[in-house]
């Protein structure tokens, strides 16, 4: 192994063992004398998340597993770690009792990649950092079902150490889709400002404003979380041509208990460190509609088929051409343990690399929050003059104490579409989370 302090790899791992430290050994100037008085016992997961409990089982409307709500619920929820005793619990404490007297939630975290690639036409390894401050702030009707939402994400990504960030990695490689899409490098910047407003009870919701990428609204899919579960780019952004961050609409209605509408208009040309207001009047927009089947309201983020069918103009900046295409999915959560799913998406018009899709995987708790998962690829490619590309991706996620998750992860890639020259790649990844 390379000792070296300067390398990719003895920074992760300077990285991991800081976040852990800074986890588990600080200790508020009240508890430093624990013979004084004894520790309050921790809330009850209702109230950690604002007496919001059945919210993380999936009943608002909008927003998929990555979205801000879905994971500053997950963040907030007790885990049973390697570490059990959680020296920060006042601080989660006092955080809930906030969103409980005003309606705010928020969170801090900054998640670390490092990967190391068998082969490659050119670097072989990359290492980067996330920072991201997310929050909601229920405004309007905060006790009703027909709340109104205000919700920011402010982040940083950026490279660590390496020539590259790991979403590059996947052109040096020279495959069909990209490792990573989240590790990138860009600047500070206000990622999502957006309002939003439930109806019917809330078995509805509309939301404006500046936007995650669509592919976190649409194409629900449980494991679509780089932070969380799997991070390829075929997994991630399926064979669509999902704008980045940036202006646009979409609402949701569950016209039955089973049965729900998801449609929406986004900003094509949208850019995340950009207002959007400068690209918007282009009059070039990606339109999306999904129709979906779920056995119940709140199990629509674990258990669900849909269909999504998607439009994206002309963009005459980039001379890319008008394209349309669709995804179909499956997934159904087992005995709260297993998660089989199965997809295929389609694009035509040579909008994106892909242009057929086909999809399948499991997953796994094995306990509490800690889970496995492998999922299987194969993408035909939209230039006819490449090869089709094989992938697999497997992952298993840990929590060492309540703040800090430790992902190992595996890719391979057979016959990669743009690298004639190895048949085969194995990829090695590490994943490191620290959530306040």
């Amino acid at each position: 192994m390379n000792w070296d302090v300067q390398s990719p790899r003895m920074r992760c791992l300077v990285s991991l063992a800081l976040l852990i430290g800074l986890s588990t050994t600080f200790v508020a100037p009240a508890e430093a004398d624990e013979g004084a008085r004894s520790t309050p016992p921790p809330l009850s997961l209702e109230d950690r998340l604002g007496g919001d409990r059945d919210a993380y089982r999936g009943r608002d409307p909008l927003g998929g597993s990555a979205d801000i709500g879905t994971q500053i619920r997950f963040d907030a929820e007790p885990k049973q770690a390697w570490i059990r005793r959680s020296l920060l619990q006042r601080w989660f404490d006092w955080k809930a009792c906030v969103q409980k007297r005003i309606g705010l939630a928020w969170q801090l975290n900054y998640n670390v990649l490092t990967m190391h690639a068998t082969d490659s036409l050119g670097e072989d390894e990359a290492t980067g950092g996330v920072l991201e401050l997310n929050a909601t702030w229920d405004l309007v009707n905060r006790h009703s079902p027909n709340k109104g939402t205000l919700g920011f994400r402010v982040e940083s990504r950026h490279k660590l150490g390496t020539k590259i960030a790991p979403a590059a990695l996947g052109g040096e490689l020279g495959t069909l889709w990209r490792p990573d899409v989240l590790w990138s490098e860009r600047d500070l910047s206000l990622s999502q400002l957006w309002w939003e407003q439930r109806f019917l009870n809330g078995r509805g919701a509309v939301r404006f404003g500046k936007l995650i990428t669509p592919a976190v609204i649409y194409d629900n899919f449980l494991l679509r979380v780089p932070q969380f579960a799997i991070q390829n780019e075929a997994f991630t952004f399926s064979a669509t041509p999902f704008p980045d961050n940036g202006l646009g609409v979409v609402a949701a209605v569950f016209p039955t208990e089973r049965l729900y509408v998801l449609g929406g208009i986004h900003d094509a040309n949208a850019f995340i460190e950009e207002s959007g207001f400068d690209t918007v009047d282009d009059g070039e927009y990606f339109k999306a509609l999904e129709l979906g089947w779920t056995p119940a309201f709140d199990k629509r983020k674990t258990d669900n088929v849909h269909v999504t069918l998607w439009h994206v103009d002309e963009l005459e900046e980039s001379g890319r051409p008008e394209g349309w295409g669709g995804t179909f999915s499956a997934q159904r959560y087992l005995c709260d343990r297993w998660l089989p799913f199965a997809r295929y998406s389609y694009a035509a018009n040579d909008v994106v690399p892909i242009e057929h899709l086909a999809q399948g995987g499991l997953g796994y708790r094995v306990r509490d929050h800690d889970s496995v998962a492998l999922g299987v690829s194969y993408g035909t490619p939209s230039d006819g003059d490449l090869r089709s590309q094989w992938g697999l991706e497997i992952y298993y996620r840990a929590y060492v104490t309540q703040a800090i998750s430790i992902i190992p992860g595996l890719q391979m890639f057979w016959n990669p579409s743009r690298n004639p020259e190895d048949d085969q790649i194995t990829l090695f990844s590490l994943r490191t989370r620290l959530s306040l």
